[in-house]
This record gives structure tokens, sequence and C-alpha cells, in this order.
């Protein structure tokens, strides 16, 4: 087939499938009829890794093979990447496993030939795919076998044959990628790899995910000693049955040591692949196809049905076209080119006393005085910012009415209105010419009411400092609960009026306590399998909320000490939640990779966002209910409306990039996110990710502030465990508190970025919570103790008059704010230098894999 280097080679249909970097649609080709896949990548997006995207057309490009997907030609149109790709129409292993596992060994050993045919096709070429699972693995109706998603593949040279970086998804990753302590990986890591994806052929799930959440799983691969131990840990009772060369194979995949794991070409010859001979080609493609028409009736039966949303042209590109076409008028008189909008979907608001009659007798909104056109504009000019005008009072009365704004932001949206309509003025190049500059700066517009919409009118002018002395001290413990070494504890929660103090465990119950001794009050169980997390309601501090291994998400009442409602929605564990504000609403995240927002009166789910490509690990909401923000394993946070659902925009941290949260190689989907939170204020965010480092985010602007990272590599701070955060601001000097593996708690200056305290040392602490700005402080550990601190006087921030500031931090804005002074403000070039700086640093850090 030949390369395709146009769209208008191209019938663009309904959308199967969307990540990270783009959307993937179904076309068909108008010449054949031929079937295609058409990659759109938005190369204006904040999350488009040009690079990355560039490296898998490289790869797809280099590959021919029938068991990898074949890359048919790419080009650019209207700001967006198109890359064509061969369409493969039965789905996802990951998908078409949902409706059960495959029972037929032979079967299994078939599709499993095809994989290794491809991995032994690439790695003879030296390249590793890293990021092998079912998601990737696709299935045709003609029983085709196809290997695809290539975006964090990479290149081996004989003089580079290791890869020193952390990429993959938990429950299919090596635990050489985990530790990342062999100096590297090679292309060894898929082969351990494809053993989970073959037990997930027979087994339906993965590895692992029965039982545990993806942290944990994580946890259980890096601590295997010997090869069996594995295998100990994943065999089930159905595995029991299974043959002996099945059982083999795994082993032979399944070595610690990479240097001792069989190759794709070794596996080819193993006993249990060769099974796939005994069945025939024509038998094998109608297996496949029966195995792909279950998936379908499993769906009806279930009655899961798809909302298929077709490609449609943006207005930007409809006016391009028509510019491009020449079109003219019903008079046949050439326009100026510019911008038209379909205001079709724009609610209309009542009249207001600023509505005025043109001459025409048609109301139009009425601008501020500035916004009025000059007599001596030609008649296009008024009537570009006639338009202009009605869509720019439209927008302000839709921001106004959808959102709570306080006095100030509200005077800054009638500024930026303002300045908007003076912006708005058409500039000619010589007399006799028509304004050519409206439809550049129309479209300027719309970027920023765009931004607005995401968030951006939120106030970002706070700067971080400030300095410390000495910090010995700064806690004493009030009082230590002991634990069961048995029940690690992987939470706890201050009750909103300090009344009480929970904890959830690993074996599925609910821990309540007094919370000014410590004293057990009383036990809440129900879940069969581990809790994740717990949260109180903020309006009733005898509700409490738990989510759990078992699917579910429980509401619990303390008083009766019973479960008061169950909410299902989830496929797989559910791992994070939150309250809003007010109490009504929910909001659980799960390694099904999506996020749902509950309505706690009825039960029901209001909304299911597909967050991620990956387990969700954590979830978070801004302090005026406007914003959920959701961490993955696949290294993104992204920020969606809680009212409408739309994902506003995408944050990965990007080490080349001096601190920018756009996409890269080095540290996207190197470092999964396992834990999220916000500052008091709403204007920061807290991350931290496996490669043992904590970002502060200045989301708003998409800058990484600060990086936390320990030069003592004793003081490992999350590189196995989803270890919480807190942010400390009763002091004189914000800290940021942290878990860590084996160091107990870390105080961190904001400022400095230096530990200057630690509390618990040799300790794996799980979870934190603290209250009244970080003047009590309470943990839980891995070991199942949990203790409770308070802050020295000395510490404690004193006011203008003297006083002891103990106003808590999520309700007092001058509390709260990380910066209780706003000091020496640093200026741009002070920051790009220490932006350059941190750069420096991580980019020596992971030099490997940059």
């Amino acid at each position: 087939m030949n390369r395709i280097n146009s769209s208008d080679e191209l019938d663009v249909c309904e959308e199967v499938g969307r990540g990270g970097f783009g959307v993937v649609y179904r076309g068909v080709l108008k010449n054949t009829g031929k079937e295609v896949a058409i990659k759109q990548i938005d190369l204006e997006s904040e999350s488009a890794d040009i690079f990355e995207v560039n490296r898998e057309i490289t790869i797809l490009s280099e590959c021919r093979i029938p068991q990898i997907t074949r890359y048919l030609g790419s080009f650019v149109k209207n700001y967006k990447l198109w890359v064509i790709m061969e369409y493969v129409s039965g789905g996802s292993l990951f998908d078409l496993l949902k409706a059960g596992p495959i029972t037929d060994e032979r079967l299994v050993a078939a599709i499993a030939k095809e994989v290794l045919i491809a991995l032994a096709y690439l790695h003879d070429q030296g390249k590793i795919h890293r990021d092998l699972k079912s998601q990737n693995i696709l299935l045709g109706h003609d029983g085709e076998v196809k290997l695809t998603d290539f975006g964090v593949s990479t290149q081996l040279s004989s003089n580079f044959s290791r890869r020193n970086t952390t990429v993959g998804t938990p429950y299919w990753m090596a635990p050489e990628v985990i530790l990342n302590s062999t100096g590297g990986h090679s292309y060894k890591a898929d082969i351990w790899s494809l053993g989970c994806c073959v037990f997930e052929l027979r087994n339906g799930r993965p590895p692992l995910q029965e039982h545990f959440a993806p942290m944990k799983a994580l946890r259980q691969i890096s601590s295997c000693q010997n090869d069996g131990d594995f295998w100990e840990l994943i065999q089930t009772e159905s595995s029991k049955s299974w043959s002996h060369e099945m059982i083999d194979f795994f082993h032979r995949c399944f070595v610690l040591q990479p240097q001792e794991r069989w190759s794709a070409k070794r596996l080819l010859r193993h006993k249990f692949i060769q099974q796939a001979e005994l069945i025939s080609d024509d038998q094998r493609r109608k297996d496949l196809r029966k195995f792909i028409t279950k998936k379908h009736l499993w769906d009806q039966e279930h009655h899961i049905t798809r909302t298929r949303r077709y490609y449609a042209p943006t207005e930007i590109q409809k006016n391009q076209e028509r510019w491009i076409n020449g079109a003219s008028d019903s008079k046949g008189e050439n326009k100026e080119n510019r911008v038209e909008f379909d205001l079709s979907s724009v609610k209309e608001y009542p009249k207001t006393v600023n509505d005025h009659q043109d001459s025409s007798g048609k109301t139009t909104p009425s601008p501020a005085p500035a916004a009025t056109p000059s007599k001596a504009d030609t008649s296009s000019s008024r009537n570009s910012s006639t338009e202009f005008i009605k869509i720019l009072n439209r927008v302000f009365h839709k921001i106004e009415q959808r959102t709570m704004l306080p006095t100030e932001q509200y005077d800054q949206l009638v500024q930026l209105n303002d300045s908007l309509i003076n912006l708005f003025v058409p500039v000619r190049t010589s007399d006799d010419s028509e304004p050519s500059q409206s439809r550049i700066l129309t479209a300027q517009y719309l970027r920023t009411y765009s931004m607005i919409e995401n968030g951006e009118h939120l106030d970002k002018k706070a700067k971080l400092n400030g300095s410390f002395d000495q910090w010995q001290g700064l806690y004493k413990e009030r009082y230590n609960i002991p634990g069961k070494p048995s029940e690690s504890l992987n939470s706890v929660k201050i009750s909103p009026d300090r009344s009480l103090l929970a904890t959830c465990t690993s074996t599925g119950l609910l821990h309540i306590y007094n919370y000014e001794d410590g004293t057990h009050k009383t036990t809440l169980s129900g879940h069969n399998k581990g809790i994740s997390d717990i949260a109180f309601s903020p309006v009733d501090s005898s509700i409490i909320a738990s989510c759990s291994d078992d699917l579910t998400v429980r509401i619990w009442s303390i008083t009766k000490g019973a479960c008061i409602r169950i909410l299902k929605k989830h496929t797989f564990h559910v791992s994070a939640l939150c309250f809003n504000s007010k109490g009504n609403l929910l909001v659980s995240g799960a390694a099904d990779e999506t996020v749902v927002i509950w309505d706690l009166t009825t039960g029901r789910s209001l909304k299911t966002l597909a967050a991620h490509s990956d387990p969700v690990s954590s979830v978070s909401l801004t302090p005026d209910d406007t914003i959920i923000i959701s961490a993955s394993y696949d290294g993104l946070m992204r920020l969606f409306d809680l009212e409408s659902g739309q994902c506003l925009k995408t944050l990965v941290y990007n080490s080349s990039s001096h601190g920018t949260a756009t996409a890269s190689t080095n540290d996207v989907v190197n470092f999964p996110i396992s834990n999220v939170s916000i500052t008091p204020n709403g204007k920061y965010i807290l991350s931290t990710s496996l490669d043992g480092k904590i970002r502060l985010w200045d989301y708003m602007n998409n800058r990484v502030v600060k990086t936390y990272t320990s030069n003592d590599s004793s003081a490992t701070i999350c590189e196995k465990y989803n270890c919480s955060t807190s942010f400390i601001t009763a002091t004189e000097e914000p800290l940021i508190a942290s878990g860590s593996d084996q160091s107990g708690v870390l105080f961190w200056s904001v400022q400095s970025k230096d530990i200057v305290f630690q509390l618990q040392p040799g300790s794996t602490v799980l979870g934190i919570d603290s209250c009244d700005g970080g003047n009590e402080l309470v943990t839980c550990s891995l070991q199942g103790d949990i203790r409770f601190y308070d802050l020295e006087p000395q510490f404690k921030v004193v006011n203008g008059n003297g006083h002891l500031n103990t106003t808590s931090g999520a309700s007092s804005p001058e509390a709260s704010d990380v910066s209780h002074t706003e000091g020496q403000e640093a200026e741009g070039n002070e920051d790009i230098e220490e932006e350059e700086q941190e750069a420096e640093e991580d980019k020596g850090a992971e030099e490997d894999s940059s």
C-alpha cells in the first residue's frame, strides 16, 4: 500500500480510542474502502511530546512484520499530526478478557507465539517495547494478533545495552525495572511482561491484580528473593489444573536475574508454545472470532453500550477550508478572511440594563465604552468588532454564572474583559487595505477564554520564600498506639471536629480511636479485602467513607457501627477517594483507570471519567470544589472540571524543559505518580512519584516550582510505597511532611528544599494527617502503629499582635498560604536559573534515560 500523505484520501469515522497524546479514529480510504486507524495528536497540546511521537513513528516505519501494526503514513493538518496505521478491528486483549479467560491452552499458546515472533523481531533489531501489556496486544476478526503502541519503546545500541529508567505498568513490570538496581534493564524485561500477559490470558487477570492494588503489587514483586517466590505468590486454585508445560513456561519467564531469563527465540521452541502447532490456522481464526464474539455477547448481557463520538472539524478548520476554497458571499463579492463562529450552542441570557439596540433594531450586548467601534472604521471592522463583543459578553456571563467568584477575582475578570475589548483594534497594512488582524486577535481571545475556563483566573502571584534556623525538637509525641505487625495501616485521618481518629488496615478493617488520648472506640468490618483509603465527611464526623481492593466504596455510620451504603461501579481495586466540601459528593479513583463522581444522597454515580491509561493512584479536590486532580501510574496528572467532567489539562513533568509541565521521554512514563495533595489555598499541587522525588507544582502556570529529594541514599521517600504528604503551615517557615520507606517522617523546608527534621527513623510511614495547620500531626506505619504528635510552642507562628496563630490552615486564607509573608519575590531570571539548576540535577540523576 502506498503511503498516505493527505486527509483528502480519507473519510474519518468514529472515535475508537483515546490516550495521553491524542485521539484515535477509524478511517476509510476513499479509493479502496480499506479501514485504517488515524491517530490525531494536537501539536499545541501541553501533553504532546513530539520526540516521543516521532520515536513511535520511526519504530513503526522500520517494522515490516505481520505481527506488528503497519505504519501507513503521517502528515500535519490544522496544527494536528495525523498518524495513519493499520486498523485492527477485534480490540485489545485487555478489553476482550473482561468476558472471561481463555480455557483452551492451545489457543493461549497460539496468541503467545505471535507475540513472541514480534518480540524476537524487535529484539533482533535492538529495540525494547518496554510497555508490553494486554492493552497493547490487538486481535483482528480474521484471527491476526498484532503488537502496537511503541510510544515508550527505545533503541539499544552496541555500546549502550541497558536502559536505566522505570517504565511500564505495575502488574506487568519486571523486578529489575521496579528496583532499577541492576544498572538498568535490557530486552529481557519484555519477557517478564510477556509471561504476565500469558498468565492473564489463562487466568482472566494479570498476576497479583485479584489480591493487590498496583502499589502493593509493586511491593510484592520487588520483595521476591528467589525465582520460585513470584510463582508461589501468583498461583491460584485454578492454576493447579494447568498443564505442566504451561507452568514451566511461566518459570522460564519469571526468572529474577535477567541474564538467566529465556529469550524470545528460545521461548519459541518451548513445548508449551509448540502446542500452537496442534491447532490449524483455520481453527485458530475460528476460535479467535468466537473469543471476540463472546465479548460482544457479554456486553449485551451486561447492558454495556459505547457512546460513539464522531470526528468533526473544528470551527477554525472550517474557516481555513473556506478560505482555501475561496468562498464568497451570495453576491459573489470576496470578503476579508475572518473567523466566523457557530453560536448555536451558547446559552442566551436575560437582557440587562446594558443591552441596547443598534441602528437595525437588533439587540446586542453593550460593551465598555472603550469597545465602541470608531466611526472611521470600515463596515468590515464594525462587523468583526460587533461579533467579537457579542462573544465576549456571552462568555463573561457564562463564567459569572458558572463560578462563584470572590470580589477580587470578579474584578480581575472585569478588567480582563475590558482589556480584551481594547485589544481588538483592526490593523491596516495600508490606507486601502481591509483590517488584516481580526481573525488573529479573535483567536487570541479564544485561547484566553480557554485559559479562564481551565481555572487560570485563580490567583497565581504567590511566591514561595522563607528561611529556617534550627528545628530540633519540632514535635513532641503525645501517645503511641501499637499495632499488629501482620496488619499494616494504609491511611490515617482526623475527623473535622477533632474528636475521632480513623485508620484502615490491609485486612479490611477500620479502627476508630478517641482523638485526645488514643483510646479505642470501635472497629468497623465489612470489606473482605484490604482497604486502600478512607475519608471523613467534612460536615458530619460520624460519617466516614472507605475504598477497598474488593472493588467497593462503603459509607459508614460510626454512631451505628455499621455500613449504611455500598457504592459499586469500579471493576478493579479502588485506591483513593475524597469528599467535596459540602459532603454530598464523593470522588473515587481505581485501578480500572477511571475516576467516578458519586451522589451520596442517592448512592448513584453521576459521572465516570476515563481518566488515565494506567491505574489511578490518588484523587484530590481543589478547596473551591471546582477541579478534580487525579494521578496515575501512567505518570500523568489530569485536571477535570467537577461539574462537566471535562478534562481541563494534563500535567507531566519534563526534566529537560526547565520544569515545565509538558510531556517528555525522561520523566513522563518513567516514574508513576503515587500520591497528590493540594495546598489549603488551592495554589499548588504536591506530587510524589516512584523516582523517590516530591514535586511542588504551580499547576495553573504549568510549572514545577520545587523538586524535593534526599541526598542520603538511606532516606528513600516513596520508591516502593504510596507514602502520603501533608503541608505544615503553623510554623514560621512552611514545611512539607512526607512519609518514607524506612526513614519515618521527613520534614522539608519549602524554600531551601532541605530535610530539616525527622520522626520515627527506621519506620515505613504510609499515612500522614494534620490539623490546625500542623499544630497536631498523626502518622500510621507499615508496622501497624499509630503515633500522635504536638507541635512544640517555640515553633508556632506568632501573628502581628504577638499571639500564637492557631487558625486552621484549611479555613484561613492567610494561614493556609504556602508562604506566610510575601518576602522578596524572585525575579524572572532567578526563577529560570533555579529551574535550570533543578533540571541539571534531574538530568544528572537520570542521565541514562535522557
